[in-house]
């Protein structure tokens, strides 16, 4: 008996216009049909959003280090499951370095 993988569903949320400018020009000629309003997200906000493919997803997260580029993650796994911020699942957090942490010989 095989187990079918969850399907998911995944939309970004851009935080500024230049970033709102540039998904909608990843997703080409149909990006209005690709536009989600007041989608209301697991932690109770309602949140304009656009449905993308993983494929636009993993390039919007590839230029996560232009400086102008600035956006949350979100999925749904299925058609009605709850929408919820992955934002952190995509990003890796920098360790510091304390001072005084090293240990002296």
């Amino acid at each position: 008996m095989s187990r079918k993988k969850p399907r998911y569903n995944w939309f970004i949320e851009p935080n500024n216009k230049e970033t709102n400018d540039a998904v909608a020009e990843l997703l080409g000629q149909n990006a209005e049909e690709n536009l989600e309003l007041s989608m209301p997200c697991s932690d109770g906000k309602d949140r304009d959003l656009w449905r993308v493919t993983p494929g636009v997803m993993r390039k919007m997260i590839n230029n996560a280090s232009i400086p102008w580029v600035d956006f949350r993650i979100f999925n749904q796994r299925g058609n009605n499951g709850q929408i919820r911020d992955v934002t952190n699942i995509f990003t890796k957090k920098k360790k510091r370095v304390r001072k005084g942490s090293r240990k002296k010989k």
